[in-house]
């Protein structure tokens, strides 16, 4: 592990930041203690919070100066702790170092872990920041995230798997299929369009739910009206948010609109485990994970008491109301996320997972070349092109957003995530080159979900590389 940012580290007035303890000759010899100074851009100003020594040895408060030279030159700076950095130091990808380390401090997150890999080889691999803060613990690369809605694009893997096998039927009404298990029988439906919201339409978010105009049973504070109005204890059970959602009218007719649902992918869980006998983990463990390699990715539980070994601690932000839960432990209720939002994993687990897709439209060891061209393939109506019918510019296809490049192998694919002390970013590059971003706070001092602007901040660092590393750093995590 090593440290950057520290008493003297970091960017210089020039360009960045730098943290300066103390100077001496301000006035008749004495010392002058410089506890922060804040750069203001190009105007060159500086908050001096504390100056020993101005003068017969008084103190003296001063907010700004405008680069005053009184014996010396005061650097544009500001005095932070060290962030500890981990994994491979890679000194042609050292931009990322600089680009990560720049962002973190100024969103102030406290973890995350970055991964690149190139043409199918893991690259890059670095942790930065706190595991856990409160115990000193560095995040490292393979340090374990929740990755939030990145769980989405493993569901829609496994619904096609299971489509390629010829256990289900993307037509089929995802209703019919969990009427073969006893207790959805029993659920009683208050609009007859949801009997037609087909597999194809959960897959895309067009099945009729629009979390705005009504409410997003997944997440938040509506599981707490889910739980008063079915007569339940909180934290409210799965099969309860079911049966009050199947109460409820939809909010347009299937097909007709495209509203992101964290509920449709939820309902996937459940069709994966009726048509393939097992339990939703069970399955993607075995027929998705296992494949390439990928053994420790797992089911988040909500306690902090019950993280898995090698998962960070989570922060939050923002403050809790009264005596509530944390927002990112007992209150989150992980556990009913499971197909939408559920998974624990690390940047390399995502990355091959993601190389896994390098060759697309090609098929690949998860699924042959007609799945591989279904999950790659424009909806049709509102789903994929605007109300004057001209292409939509991108879309989401069965578990990705999709950007038609005509470079490359044609596309590019991303998917990201939110939840309380989570924030996550996974893309894949038409020139196979693909980013994945882990955070354990999802807001920084500039605001929600700060996953998205560190991805930025690593593409402008990768615009500089010259020649892509040669090396697999995927065979140093097995």
């Amino acid at each position: 592990m090593s440290c950057i940012g520290g008493e003297y580290a970091g960017r210089s007035a020039r360009d960045g930041w730098c943290a300066v303890r103390t100077l001496r000759g301000l006035g008749a010899g004495g010392w002058c203690a410089v506890r922060t100074l804040r750069g203001l851009g190009a105007g060159s100003r500086c908050a001096v919070r504390t100056l020993w020594g101005l003068g017969a040895g008084g103190w003296c408060a001063m907010r700004t100066l405008h680069w005053v030279l009184v014996s010396i030159v005061v650097f544009e700076c500001q005095a932070r702790e060290p962030i500890p950095v981990t994994g491979v130091a890679v000194p042609g990808l050292a931009a990322v170092d600089r680009a990560v380390i720049d962002y973190v401090s100024a969103e102030e997150a406290v973890g995350v872990a970055v991964g690149i890999s190139w043409q199918g080889r893991l690259v890059y691999a670095r942790g930065f920041g706190w595991a856990d803060r409160e115990a000193g613990v560095p995040v490292e690369p393979t340090a374990l995230f929740r990755i939030a809605s990145i769980s989405k694009p493993f569901t829609g893997v496994a619904v096609l798997q299971l489509v390629q096998a010829g256990k289900l039927r993307l037509d089929e009404p995802f209703l019919a299929v969990l009427r073969e298990e006893p207790k959805y029988k029993r659920m009683q439906l208050v609009d007859p369009r949801m009997e037609k919201v087909t597999i194809d339409h959960l897959l895309h978010h067009t099945g009729g739910w629009h979390r705005n105009r009504f409410l997003d049973p997944m997440v938040g504070r509506s599981r707490q009206r889910i739980a008063e109005e079915m007569g339940v204890p909180m934290p409210v059970p799965l099969d309860a948010i079911y049966e009050f959602m199947f109460r409820q009218p939809l909010q347009f007719d299937p097909g007709a609109q495209s509203v992101y649902s964290n509920f449709g992918y939820s309902l996937l869980g459940r069709v994966i485990e009726v048509r393939s006998g097992t339990s939703y983990e069970d399955y993607v463990k075995e027929r998705v994970l296992l494949p390439l390699g990928i053994t420790r990715m797992r089911l988040a539980r909500s306690a902090e008491s019950l993280l898995a070994p090698e998962e960070v601690h989570y922060y939050d932000r923002r403050p809790r109301r009264g005596g509530s839960a944390p927002r990112q432990y007992d209150a989150l209720y992980i556990e009913v996320m499971d197909a939408h939002g559920g998974w624990i994993a690390s940047v390399v687990d995502l990355l091959r997972f993601a190389t896994t897709f390098d060759r697309r439209p090609a098929g690949n060891t998860l699924l042959d070349a007609t799945r591989m061209a279904t999950l790659l393939a424009r909806p049709a109506g509102l789903a994929g092109y605007d109300e004057d019918g001209r292409p939509r510019d991108h879309y989401y296809g069965c578990g990705l957003e999709v950007r038609p490049t005509g470079r490359g192998n044609g596309t590019n694919l991303w998917h990201g995530g939110y939840l309380a002390g989570t924030s996550t970013q996974l893309t894949m590059l038409s020139n196979t080159v693909n980013l994945a971003i882990l955070f354990n706070t999802a807001d920084g001092a500039s605001g929600r979900g700060i996953a998205g602007g560190c991805e930025a901040a690593v593409k402008g660092a990768i615009a500089e590389i010259g020649a892509w590393p040669r090396h697999d750093l995927f065979k140093n995590y097995p």
